[in-house]
């Protein structure tokens, strides 16, 4: 994941984190992590299917960027979970768009992740990887049949 519940917990705050996925009674409560975990992994999910095609390999260490992002958008989705119409504030949701809209530019190529990192697309060649796609090679059966029609006539 490209952000830990602790990392969560500290970009946002205590105070805040206990409000939108605490759980227990006044003066022993604690974070729900897996409900911090879920909120994550969806965020995490998200960034990748925006910027797995321009960025194949993973990116380590996750720009704050990424982190950011993961933070906007783990953060709406737990406020609009607490059930609480005042839930989600303008700036959270703005927060969350924009998020969604410049992971649309990384899409794109109208912003760029950190182009010394290993593994990104601008990574020199040696680092980046190499992916392939098409339809199977007929080669094989081609040569075959080659083989098949010149064996009688060496013989």
């Amino acid at each position: 994941m490209v952000l830990t519940v602790e990392e969560f917990v500290e970009r946002i705050g205590a105070v805040e984190a206990d409000a939108i996925a605490g759980v227990g009674l006044r003066g022993a409560r604690s974070i729900d992590r897996e409900k911090v975990s879920a909120a994550i992994a969806v965020a995490d999910g998200l960034i990748l299917g925006y910027i797995r095609a321009r960025y194949p390999a993973p990116i380590v260490p996750t720009p704050d960027l990424i982190k950011g992002f993961a933070e906007d958008i783990a953060r709406y989705r737990l406020r609009l979970r607490t059930g609480d119409q005042s839930g989600v504030t303008e700036q959270v949701k703005q927060r969350y768009d924009d998020a969604l809209r410049q992971l649309r530019d990384i899409q794109s190529g109208r912003l760029a992740l950190d182009a010394n990192q290993p593994g990104t697309a601008n990574a020199p060649a040696e680092e980046r990887p190499v992916l392939v796609s098409g339809r199977p090679s007929r080669a094989d059966a081609i040569l075959d049949a080659w083989a098949l029609t010149t064996e009688g006539v060496r013989r």
